[in-house]
């Protein structure tokens, strides 16, 4: 491992066993520290798979000792691509729900009616949704006094982003690997993984009480269809991690999911460099929330070596909230 002050490890990158395609050759590599995909090109036989890497500082001398719900969604706009967190306390979790409900009371709302960013942020939908007499500024108000009143009760958020531009279409196939397209939903699954890999550096698997809005699309991998929301989740056997989203009713879903959709919308909406309408309003959304981030770079792939760079989101997000 790196000593501190280094931002680096030296580790060996085992190549797939030959009844995947591969040949076991154990190859040293650098990896910097972060939470990324390495597409691994064994230098013998060329055979390429995708490897999680989940490489951080270590841990504060203590982890916290409260219990949480972490609440996701997935979002994507532009060419930003993310999946958003959502974390309460258990015991402040009634009064958080109580906020939110007496808030959609306030603007004249029956608290059953769902939040849907898709719906209430369309002129045409919202027409035909309980939020039919708000105007866009109202809605906007909405969701500017829910994110600052939520921050306002210890509510915290992460985000897990990738831009589009810095990843690739395809990994192509090797020996008896399929070729793994990296779409949308894919990619959703990875910053899912990632925004879990940041939450799990400040709570353990069992103080956390995983709920995602799930995604049935059915995507390939290699070489067979899973439906996408079986991504959402941290399987880290190095440290013995493992965050799993908990069964919902989909007749009862938990409230603050539709917080995440908001909180996910607002994070595409707010890192993309694409122009669009209420553009600054959800910046300041962003800032409010101010989250801890976890983005997915590129990589520059030569002869020896992959080095995982730096995703252009990092400074897009330093920006957003003054860094």
């Amino acid at each position: 491992m790196s000593s501190p002050g280094q931002l680096f490890v030296i580790a060996n990158v085992l190549c797939d066993p030959p009844r995947l395609g591969g040949c076991g050759l154990s190859t040293r590599v650098q990896l910097p520290l972060g939470t990324y995909v390495l597409p691994f090109a064994c230098p013998m036989c060329r055979h390429t798979s995708l490897i999680p890497v989940h490489l951080r500082q270590p841990r504060a001398g203590h982890l916290s000792q409260s219990k949480i719900y972490a609440f996701g969604d997935e979002s994507e706009f532009g060419n930003v691509i993310a999946y958003g967190l959502v974390i309460v306390e258990v015991t402040n979790l009634p009064r958080v729900e109580r906020f939110f409900s007496g808030l959609k009371q306030r603007y004249g709302i029956d608290p059953q009616a769902e939040f849907h960013c898709r719906i209430v942020f369309s002129g045409d939908l919202r027409s035909k949704s309980p939020w039919k007499d708000l105007s866009p500024a109202q809605v906007l108000d909405f969701a500017e006094e829910l994110l600052s009143g939520l921050v306002g009760m210890q509510t915290w958020f992460i985000v897990g982003a990738a831009h589009r531009s810095e990843q690739p279409e395809e990994v192509p196939a090797v020996g008896n690997w399929a070729a793994i397209e990296m779409g949308t939903d894919l990619l959703h699954g990875i910053a899912c993984m990632g925004a879990l890999t940041a939450l799990n550096q400040h709570y353990d698997q069992h103080q956390v009480e995983f709920r995602a809005d799930p995604n049935r699309k059915k995507i390939p991998l290699a070489g067979r269809r899973i439906q996408a929301h079986s991504l959402y989740q941290l399987n880290n056997s190095d440290t013995n991690q493992h965050i799993s989203p908990e069964p919902i009713d989909p007749n009862d879903k938990p409230a603050l999911l539709q917080v995440a959709d908001l909180f996910a919308y607002t994070a595409t909406h707010s890192l993309t460099e694409k122009k669009h309408r209420n553009k600054e309003r959800f910046e300041h959304f962003y800032k409010l929330c101010n989250p801890v981030t976890s983005f997915m770079g590129y990589d520059d792939e030569d002869e020896t070596e992959i080095k995982p760079l730096p995703s252009r989101l990092e400074s897009r997000h330093a920006k957003l909230v003054g860094l």
